[in-house]
């Protein structure tokens, strides 16, 4: 029931995903699905559609036509930072979740560009009494083409020159000589592909332990020193936008704080209320969209970062082959030396570990070149907005905002907090994870989803094992009088932002049960009388009744259950327990009983001769029976008597 249930809910997704699709290129927007689908799955968890969209499949269409409205809208918005926020986090993970894809498809181009001459190799079947008539030229085409499938298939080089296909061939040869050709074709289709793809295990491991150790193998590549600078250039060049966009990021933050009113004291931002006009003039392209930009900006360096986690990851498995390469290749060069002939189960081992080794790092020349194309997709994405040009003029107008590493901060003080704990600042690597990006919780929720970066200068706030930063002591203070509530609002914001739930890593779940259980009940009223008007979930007790007679019993009945001997195990419905005992009939000693039955059966007649002795006179004397006379009627029992003594007389 619950398979069924979820395969609807599935089939319901796709199908209202197909509808904004659509609904967006009958707009003149041409939407990828893969973003639509991330698009919608942000927008259901909108804090105005939180209790619709569970009931817009199937009754409440009005909800469904709002949710598909509001999809529409923000993805042919195409200029929208939030939309733009959400093409990040959509193709980021596209991009990076397929990587090892990428490496099969590359594997599987090279087994469709082989496949011809597999099966050439593969087809034709031999018997082993035909062996012998196989033609030379054959053999040696058929041999020739083994090899060029084998360099293919390692990627050791291109066949056609003729340096590498002679490097292949003498390595092939030492451990499977051309005189194999006829055995080889012998087999089956299966067995000949699995002897094809491990002689191309062995060949590459030859190859590459006779380049490593000199003696000239032609076609290989130095991977190990071309991918470490590939790698380390792939590094430098993230980490360069990185500070680029930590810059810009920067700037935005102070554009914010230019535009805000403080309503703070003199330990928050600089205090700009005397500068209205000022205010007024800076605020060019508007408050909410520098706001929204933000986000896309924090979302732009996540990104960023979580590509260098992957350049960093790829670093770290190519030291670690590179170490494992070396080591085998000294194990080989170990059991090779001073030897002419070893036994194959001592040597072949090392060579097809040292060929998975090498396929590792073929692997790693195309995720850093699939790493290398994201970057290039992110590099030009939000270069069109220009921060430093309103700076610049928020700064000419007269406005003089200190940068936040000039100024002297009071840390918080800890007698003040009623609910939560200060941590004293450390360092950002000494500490715990900090809640929604080190940025100020309170900020967060007062100004309708502004990042704003928290001060950990002052301290950090500790609440259910969590850690907040602020900033300022003001705005730590005001979390402290009601953490719940404030947590609560703050979760309300993030639903009505649905592109900060990805940015700050939480889970749609979560968020859906956060939205139920946390949301705040707002209160009206005087101090003698409040009115509630949030809402509600029902719940129904199965156990409730109004009537005061049926609790009465109840009460009397289980003050009786206390008084019997097994009042541990009593229950309320004990009363009802039927006994487990069975009725059974005894046995009776007769084994079967049947009864007699005369009224279906038939007598039989019978015609009796006597005076058989040869007297003539008696000779045709015969008496006739009938049912009467078998049933014991008197008369015809003397009859008979006396005709048989006369017959006996006689």
């Amino acid at each position: 029931m619950n398979q069924n249930s979820n395969l609807n809910k599935i089939e319901y997704f796709d199908n209202f995903v197909s509808r904004v699709v659509k609904e967006c290129l009958k707009k003149g927007f041409a939407i990828p699905e893969s973003l639509a689908t991330h698009v919608v799955r942000l927008m259901m968890n909108h804090i105005e559609y939180q209790h619709e969209v569970e009931e817009s499949s199937t009754e409440n269409k009005s909800s469904e036509n709002k949710l598909l409205s509001l999809c529409v809208d923000t993805l042919c918005q195409t200029d929208s930072p939030p939309l733009l926020t959400m093409k990040l986090q959509s193709q980021l993970k596209i991009q990076l979740s397929s990587k090892h894809q990428i490496v099969m498809d590359h594997r599987n181009a090279i087994q469709k560009l082989t496949q011809p001459l597999l099966s050439e190799l593969t087809d034709r079947h031999v018997k082993m009494s035909e062996r012998i008539s196989l033609e030379k030229d054959y053999i040696e085409a058929l041999y020739h083409k083994l090899v060029i499938t084998i360099t293919l298939l390692s990627g050791l080089g291109n066949p056609t020159q003729k340096p590498i296909l002679m490097s292949a061939t003498v390595a092939l040869s030492s451990v499977f000589p051309i005189s194999e050709i006829a055995r080889f074709l012998s087999l089956d289709e299966q067995e000949k592909i699995k002897q094809i793809e491990d002689l191309a295990h062995i060949v590459a491991g030859i190859r590459i332990f006779n380049h490593f150790t000199h003696n000239h193998s032609e076609g290989i590549d130095d991977l190990p020193n071309i991918l470490r600078p590939a790698c380390t250039a792939l590094k430098d060049a993230v980490l360069r936008e990185i500070k680029d966009n930590e810059r810009r990021l920067l700037l935005l933050d102070r554009i914010m704080n230019l535009v805000q009113t403080n309503d703070e004291d003199d330990e928050s931002n600089c205090d700009l209320s005397s500068n209205d006009e000022v205010i007024q003039k800076v605020i060019l392209p508007g408050v909410d969209f520098i706001k929204d930009f933000t986000v896309t900006r924090r979302q732009m360096i996540i990104c960023l970062r979580q590509l260098l986690q992957e350049v960093e990851n790829s670093e770290s498995c190519l030291q670690e082959f590179e170490e494992g390469l070396k080591q085998q290749i000294k194990e080989l060069v170990e059991i090779t030396s001073h030897k002419t002939c070893i036994p194959t189960e001592i040597v072949f081992p090392g060579f097809l570990e040292l060929s998975t080794m090498w396929c590792v790092l073929q692997d790693q020349v195309i995720i850093l070149n699939h790493f290398n194309n994201i970057l290039n997709f992110l590099r030009p994405f939000l270069k069109d907005f220009d921060e430093g040009k309103y700076l610049e003029e928020a700064i000419k107008r007269g406005s003089t905002e200190e940068p936040l590493d000039q100024k002297v901060w009071n840390t918080i003080d800890s007698s003040k907090l009623q609910h939560c704990q200060v941590v004293p600042f450390m360092s950002e690597t000494g500490l715990p994870k900090i809640e929604f990006l080190s940025c100020c919780a309170y900020k967060l929720m007062d100004c309708d989803g502004l990042l704003t970066p928290g001060n950990l200068g002052i301290g950090v706030l500790c609440y259910n094992s969590k850690y907040y930063a602020f900033s300022s002591c003001w705005a730590a203070y005001k979390f402290d009088k009601d953490p719940e509530m404030f947590l609560s609002d703050v979760i309300e914001v993030i639903c009505r932002h649905p592109e900060l739930i990805p940015l700050f890593g939480m889970q749609l779940v979560k968020i859906s049960k956060m939205k139920r259980e946390s949301l705040p009940t707002q209160t009206e009223g005087k101090e003698d009388f409040e009115m509630q008007t949030g809402s509600v979930d029902g719940y129904y007790d199965k156990d409730y009744t109004w009537n005061v007679w049926e609790l009465k019993r109840r009460a009397i009945h289980l003050a009786d259950i206390r008084k019997m001997l097994t009042h541990s195990t009593q229950t309320g419905a004990s009363n009802k327990r039927t006994s487990v005992g069975t009725q059974t009939y005894q046995m009776k000693d007769t084994s079967t009983q049947t009864r007699k039955d005369n009224s279906t059966m038939m007598p039989k007649l019978f015609n009796f001769r006597f005076f058989l002795n040869g007297d003539e006179e008696y000779d045709s004397n015969i008496i006739k029976l009938t049912s009467r006379a078998i049933t014991g009627d008197e008369e015809y029992d003397s009859y008979n008597i006396k005709m048989t003594s006369r017959a006996i007389t006689e």
